[in-house]
């Protein structure tokens, strides 16, 4: 019983967090267009793409990757049971997947994102697309990856 109440309050108190309640406070921009909070623990991975701006940020209990440019995953290849959701960012339909990880031992969980019709700045005025990518150490974390993914913000 004592293990249900806990339960029900840790539900209710991840519920009503803010970013800054879990220590995701640092902004970061992508590209100029983009920009996202990430915990303060992560620390940027060197990473260099070929026709488009990618990123990682590694941390204790999370990884979060980005690509930003005309070819980014559009996440319409995920597990069967993945849940997959739209959601609204700066009026443009986004895509949420979640799904778990069971053969990987470092990494149980990912939430990731799709914004697709950012910009038209790529190569050859092509649509520049932004998929960011948050692996979790466990289930439990995937509540700070949803709050990096509800953060993301087009900068006009």
């Amino acid at each position: 019983m004592k293990s249900l109440v806990a339960l029900a309050f840790v539900a209710c108190l991840t519920s009503c967090m803010r970013m800054d309640d879990v220590s995701v406070s640092r902004s970061r921009v992508i590209g100029s267009k983009v920009e996202l909070a990430v915990p303060v623990d992560m620390e940027p991975v060197a990473l260099q793409g070929i026709d488009s701006e990618v990123g990682m940020f590694r941390g204790e209990a999370l990884e979060l990757s980005y690509d930003f440019g005309a070819y980014s995953d559009p996440l319409t290849n995920v597990p069967a049971d993945a849940q997959v959701e739209t959601f609204d960012v700066a009026g443009r339909s986004a895509r949420r997947v979640s799904f778990a990880l069971p053969d990987e031992p470092d990494w149980a969980h990912v939430v990731a994102a799709h914004v697709p019709g950012i910009d038209d700045n790529a190569p050859g005025n092509q649509e520049r697309k932004l998929t960011v990518t948050v692996r979790c150490k466990s289930v439990d974390d995937a509540v700070a990856a949803h709050m990096i993914i509800d953060s993301i913000t087009i900068l006009e």
